[in-house]
């Protein structure tokens, strides 16, 4: 009797299970969202109370007193020359502190075992004879090389090992010098080194840069892009979403003396007037009261095209070479919203000012909009292939990560997160509140992302969750397979700056903050790509010079220029050329 009556009311009682599973989820959820607000104010007070007491050692001792003000000087620095020297100064004074206690400061993460040391100095000798033999004969054997022409070879994270400078600079005098001595054997020898090279690249991979969204706080990113153009480190493949994309189409449109010229520059926010971004806060009130928006999306492509003008993702390939990525989400009804990323290949004749304007449509600010294409004409039409109307990108992948492996062959990631809301997300680890912070975050990611799969979310006044869920599920940073770089002090408190349209001294603010907050982890950034800039410039060696593109100081450029870079070479050949650039 006990086993029929299970089987014939076994589908209410599994539907009871799932019911609460589904309701202690969504408790858990709102537990997670309550202590993430609560440990923000916590940490404020921690912080506080840290600073306090620190001002009171200070008087108390000299030695102290100099290192803060040591440390100070480090994070007021102007320019990255004075933050190495101050930098340099801290370290040496640290030093010398630890020289007079008796203590030691602490080693690289990996830096430990003897073993390892001992195998790190027996590869660098072998290193320095494939070099020697490189440079006088051109037939020696390279496959010795190729093991280590990876990320992670052996399984060691080099960029974080003991001494990896060295091994990285005797690798790179190998590659090189295989590379020159085959190009003056003749063009035999020149083939052969260069599908090598090819295949070394593939594998290798490469790193990509992802902008985070953030509205007006994206400003940020210009700051980072600057330092990356200035010390020669910008990536060839770039992702851009929501308040991102606006820097990434810039990216995508201007060369890099273009960018450091007049476009990565404060008056950038009022070169256009009078269109701006975000209207006053009084009219942002009144369009929501209007029409449920803070933004009229009018108003906003208005702006997009007067910075972006009529120019396509292919047109502004072709001018620049750089892979930009733009992302939006799908909007269909009765569906979870899914990521398309929009480029030079999936989607080259869509205007790079409908698809920023698309990629800034969060839920609130701005309402869903669709995409423009150009036709052989020059004539503008609705893009009504893949969807009629689109939506933010951030809700459904701010860091498209597989999509730039699969598209790309991006093998590691740097990315500038300065969303205000993710800060809990990204495993930001600097005290014990932080880390429990991080702790929950996780936590709340997993849940959401398990009611988003399920589609188990409920509605709040007649609105589905479903995009929240979907957004909080995501991967926010690069912990495991790159860098990720964010801004100090970073919290809800930022939401009001998100969604103000930018002073040229809130400019001035973005772009030194986006510098500095690169800044500490330029080092990294450098070692990271060593390795794949080596490779990449004996490739074009190999290949021979590119037309370089004409500057421009208008903005946005005349798409005349589109194709003055070499109106013989297509697109296609373009694309081939940019992934060795």
């Amino acid at each position: 009797m006990p086993w029929v009556f299970l089987w014939m009311f076994s589908g209410t009682i599994l539907g009871l299970v799932r019911f609460l599973k589904f309701q202690y989820n969504l408790t858990r959820i709102g537990i997670d969202a309550a202590l993430v607000m609560i440990l923000f104010v916590v940490i404020a007070v921690e912080n506080f109370v840290i600073d306090s007491i620190t001002m009171v050692q200070m008087w108390l001792s000299d030695g102290l007193h100099e290192q803060c003000r040591l440390e100070r000087l480090v994070q007021s620095a102007s320019t990255y020359e004075e933050y190495c020297n101050r930098s340099d100064k801290l370290r040496t004074f640290l030093a010398q502190r630890a020289s007079r206690k008796n203590w030691t400061l602490p080693r690289c993460a990996n830096g430990g075992a003897d073993t390892f040391e001992e195998h790190q100095t027996w590869l660098n000798k072998q290193l320095d004879q494939i070099s020697a033999l490189a440079i006088f004969d051109a037939s020696s054997d390279l496959t010795t090389l190729e093991p280590l022409l990876v990320r992670r070879a052996g399984g060691i994270d080099w960029v974080n090992a003991p001494n990896c400078q060295t091994f990285l600079d005797k690798l790179t005098g190998c590659v090189t010098a295989a590379c020159d001595s085959r190009l003056k054997a003749g063009p035999e020898a020149s083939l052969l080194i260069l599908d090598w090279l090819k295949v070394r690249q593939k594998v290798l991979g490469r790193m990509a840069l992802c902008l985070s969204g953030g509205g007006s706080l994206a400003m940020y990113h210009m700051g980072v892009c600057r330092f990356l153009l200035e010390e020669g480190l910008m990536p060839e493949v770039i992702s851009s979403v929501s308040g991102g994309a606006i820097i990434g189409a810039f990216l995508a449109l201007h060369t890099n003396e273009e960018l450091l010229d007049h476009v990565l520059v404060p008056d950038i926010v009022c070169r256009h007037k009078p269109c701006r971004w975000f209207p006053p806060w009084w009219k942002e009130l009144f369009n929501f009261l209007r029409i449920g928006y803070l933004v009229a999306t009018e108003d906003f492509e208005v702006t997009a095209q007067a910075y972006f003008g009529n120019w396509t993702f292919e047109e502004a390939y072709a001018r620049t070479g750089r892979n930009v990525s733009i992302i939006v989400s799908s909007n269909f009804t009765k569906l979870l919203p899914g990521c398309m990323m929009l480029n030079h290949i999936t989607a080259p004749k869509v205007t790079l000012a409908s698809a920023v304007a698309t990629s800034c449509t969060a839920p609130g600010v701005m309402q869903p909009r669709g995409l423009v294409v150009k036709d052989a004409s020059g004539e503008l039409k609705q893009f009504d292939l893949l969807g009629k109307s689109f939506r933010d990108g951030t809700i459904t992948n701010e860091m498209p990560k597989d999509y730039l492996r699969s598209c790309f062959g991006v093998s590691e990631f740097l990315v500038s997160q300065v969303n205000p809301h993710v800060s809990p997300f990204i495993g930001i680890k600097s005290g014990i509140f932080q880390t429990f912070r991080s702790a929950v975050g996780r936590d709340l990611q997993s849940r959401a992302q398990l009611l988003s799969e399920y589609q188990l979310v409920p509605s709040f006044f007649g609105r589905s969750l479903f995009n929240t869920t979907k957004h909080l599920s995501q991967d926010f940073s690069a912990a495991s397979d790159g860098v990720t770089v964010f801004p100090p002090n970073m919290g809800f408190g930022a939401i009001k700056a998100a969604v103000t349209n930018p002073s040229i001294r809130d400019m001035e603010h973005y772009i030194l903050e986006g510098q500095r907050m690169t800044w500490s982890r330029a080092t990294e950034i450098r070692l990271r790509m060593q390795m794949e800039f080596t490779i990449a410039k004996a490739i074009k060696a190999s290949e021979g010079t590119v037309t370089k593109t004409p500057f421009s100081r208008e903005q946005p450029p005349s798409v005349s220029d589109a194709f003055q870079k070499g109106s013989s070479m297509p697109v296609e050949a373009c694309m081939m050329s940019s992934m060795v650039r």
